[in-house]
């Protein structure tokens, strides 16, 4: 039987999921660890906290105590990309690491290629045409961004903002396991991304954990 870890910063992000599984048991050590049935395989969910060093800790801990075959970063994020819209979700095929600013503008510290050959052998195609899934870099930061222009400078290919997923990706290319970063947008990272946000986070948590259940096969 397949076991498929999936890490989110926020409980809110989780909610769906949990309530929509079979729960076979709960593991408390510096992370606490759903451990649940969907369809033929196990799910290990967890929530890390907001930040890499909160989430490269939680994914060594699944994979070193589950053993999982693949990690699924799952949330919410900040559009850097005019085309999409809050309640949009994107797959990441790669994530670039920020972590200073010089002269107000990001840095780039790092980046992560991710390979999505194998993303069908565990996601339903009919679930990414039906949730209009779209595909781009994502941009891990160690701050809230709410200045888009600060990412200016940065390749014109990454479409969203996130805290986590190259903290966890960095684990998993370590053990050589498979690793899904899937983010849904509540905002546009600019000036009104703290009401938006605030408008949108449960609507995002809940389409993007329908969209993981109904693709997961």
């Amino acid at each position: 039987m397949r076991r498929i870890g999936i890490i989110s910063a926020l409980d809110i992000e989780i909610d769906y999921i949990i309530k929509n599984v079979v729960l076979l048991d709960k593991i408390k050590q510096q992370y606490t660890h759903y451990c649940c049935l969907y369809k033929d395989m196990q799910l290990v969910i967890a929530v890390c906290g907001i930040g890499a060093v909160k989430a490269g800790a939680c994914a060594e801990e699944m994979v070193n105590m589950f053993k999982v075959s693949t990690i699924i970063n799952m949330g919410v994020a900040g559009s850097l990309d005019d085309s999409l819209c809050p309640l949009d979700i994107i797959i990441a095929n790669k994530i670039i690491n920020v972590c200073t600013i010089e002269d107000g503008k990001l840095v780039i510290n790092g980046t992560v290629d991710l390979n999505l050959d194998r993303l069908m052998t565990i996601v339903d195609r009919r679930a990414i045409e039906q949730f209009n899934i779209t595909y781009g870099a994502f941009l891990t930061t160690h701050t809230f961004l709410m200045e888009r222009e600060k990412a200016s400078g940065l390749n014109k290919t990454v479409r969203c903002v996130e805290m986590e997923g190259y903290a966890i990706a960095q684990v998993t290319n370590n053990y050589n396991i498979e690793f899904y970063a899937i983010r849904c947008i509540t905002d546009m990272a600019n000036c009104t991304a703290s009401i938006d946000y605030k408008t949108n986070e449960r609507g995002a948590a809940v389409k993007v954990g329908r969209f993981i259940l109904d693709a997961l096969h």
